[in-house]
């Protein structure tokens, strides 16, 4: 599950990519993130990636009244 939606932005570069390997457009939000997912692509070692952050709950651990959730980014 994807954290955030990539904002469109007039001040840094902001796109799509499509990936066949996801199958999907992916958004990027700088020419240097468009470049890795291009290297990711072509690597055959690589089958999937994710391209923005995910959040991962927890079981067990709550934050409040709410359930606790980590963010990995890449």
């Amino acid at each position: 599950m994807l954290v955030r939606k990539t904002p469109k932005n007039r001040l840094v570069v902001t796109g799509s990519f499509a990936s066949s390997k996801n199958g999907q457009m992916d958004a990027f939000e700088s020419l240097l993130e468009k470049e890795y997912m291009l290297l990711l692509e072509f690597d055959e070692r690589v089958l999937r990636f994710d391209p923005q952050p995910v959040a991962i709950t927890v079981p067990g651990i709550t934050k409040g009244t709410q359930r606790c959730s980590i963010s990995i980014d890449g």
